[in-house]
């Protein structure tokens, strides 16, 4: 029998993995200073909240750029500029976690890894929905459809994009090293206007 899948509401995650790192541009990601003061998750983070901002990483903020605007014209259809708001490293020792959580005050949010191996954790995903399936029968195989959490591995130099309404969280890093990445959130400049219906909105 062939049933006819409709994937209504999807959330469109995209993975790209970029070009390496310069030696200059890991040392300034990798050394920058950083504090866990009065962080609510466990990892550590940079005091530079606009890190890609760095006239030493120009290059790689502009590859981002070219992915935002990918992401925002071929999965969002969008019209206005899609830019980077802040932007900050995450340094995550052995044996430390992120809870589940979210982005506010951003569009699209992404994660850029920069030190990882085979046993640092990735970004786990949880369905918007966590009611769709209310019993836990034995799956077959976990397929996008049936599953209401996806996994996407770590991997130096490759770039994470999604909704930034989307939970997710990191599992316990099992490695022996820090797991760092730049985490971003991003915002719309121009003047909002939902296909000429009352609610046009300017924005600076």
């Amino acid at each position: 029998m062939v049933i006819q899948l409709l994937n209504l509401f999807p959330t469109p995650v995209a993975i790209l993995d970029l070009k390496p790192l310069s030696e200059e541009e890991k040392s300034t990601i990798v050394n920058t200073a950083s504090s866990a003061k009065g962080a609510y998750l466990e990892n550590v983070s940079s005091l530079d909240k606009y890190i890609l901002k760095n006239e030493k990483l120009k290059r790689l903020q502009e590859e981002i750029q070219t992915c935002l605007n990918a992401y925002k014209n071929q999965i969002m259809s969008c019209e206005q500029e899609l830019y980077i708001t802040n932007s900050w490293v995450n340094f995550l020792p052995p044996q430390k976690k992120l809870p589940i959580h979210h982005h506010t005050n951003s569009i699209i949010s992404g994660v850029y890894y920069i030190e990882t191996n085979e046993e640092t954790p990735g970004i786990e995903f949880s369905h918007p929905n966590p009611n769709l399936w209310t019993l836990n029968w034995k799956r077959k195989e976990f397929t996008n459809e049936n599953n209401l959490g996806s996994f996407i591995n770590a991997k130096n130099n490759r770039l994470i994009l999604f909704p930034s309404t989307t939970r997710h969280r990191v599992n316990k890093n099992l490695s022996s090293i820090t797991r760092v990445s730049i985490s971003f959130n991003t915002f719309l400049k121009g003047t909002i206007n939902p296909n000429d219906y009352v609610g046009e909105l300017p924005l600076q």
